[in-house]
């Protein structure tokens, strides 16, 4: 049986000096968000773990910690100090799209492969 829903839309209403601090933030995500998906190209094993494995892994590759004190690729040559749920909202949203262009590219080079046998020229003797 189906259930109602009901849907709320409001509209964020916001002082127009905050106008300049979302935009700065939204470029700074999408910078990260572009890093860790590099990284994710340098380390394309990465898209067999799950998302909370990935996470992990990503996390040891970039984020500079105690024990950690020299990453492979490190995040603070984006920016020093990078809020943790900000960072992992950005490796979420890195890992969603990287999975999902190998799979369409999958998917592409797949259907390439047919098309390209189903038209080789037959050359008869």
């Amino acid at each position: 049986m189906a259930k109602a829903t009901t849907t709320i839309r409001q509209v964020l209403n916001y002082q127009s000096e905050y106008t300049v601090y979302f935009a700065a933030n939204q470029s700074l995500f999408n910078r990260v968000a572009c890093f860790y998906f590099d990284v994710i190209q340098a380390h394309i094993k990465i898209l067999d773990l799950s998302n909370k494995e990935a996470l992990t892994a990503l996390e040891k590759l970039t984020h500079t910690t105690e024990s950690n004190p020299h990453p492979i690729m490190p995040l603070c040559e984006i920016q020093e100090d990078i809020p943790a749920m900000f960072r992992r909202a950005a490796i979420h949203a890195a890992l969603g799209s990287a999975r999902s262009f190998y799979s369409n590219l999958g998917k592409w080079r797949k259907r390439k492969r047919s098309v390209t046998r189903e038209f080789v020229p037959r050359v008869s003797c």
